[in-house]
């Protein structure tokens, strides 16, 4: 982490996609998940959120992704759903269409229009 740091631009966020720290956060938390510790996962996953709501757009929507996965794989629909809707928003707001079309295409829930489905499916 610490090399990476030396040779990390927050400048070049946009063209990658996201920032060092909220994508290291966000592994762990999925690694936390599906090795069996996904109560361990979810506090790293809630800091890797509130640290992305304050960097570059990619990075918050990529986290805002993350989470609505996160929160699918531990059955919670209606967590799941409350972050795809933050995602769908967020993208809309910062024109990043490919990341606005995922809640839509989604089964977490199902889209408000359609009604919400009583659980998460299995992955």
């Amino acid at each position: 982490m610490s090399q990476s740091k030396l040779h990390w631009r927050d400048d070049l966020i946009g063209a990658y996609g996201g920032d060092l720290e909220t994508i290291c956060a966000g592994t762990l938390a999925n690694m936390l998940l599906v090795s069996g510790h996904a109560d361990e996962g979810l506090p790293v996953l809630d800091d890797a959120v509130r640290v992305a709501e304050r960097r570059h757009p990619a990075a918050k929507v990529g986290m805002l992704y993350s989470a609505a996965l996160f929160h699918q794989a531990r059955n919670e629909p209606e967590r799941a759903l409350s972050f795809a809707i933050a995602l769908r928003q967020a993208a809309a707001s910062h024109q990043l269409s490919h990341y606005a079309l995922l809640p839509r295409r989604s089964a977490v829930g199902g889209s408000p229009q359609q009604g919400r489905q009583t659980r998460a499916p299995r992955l």
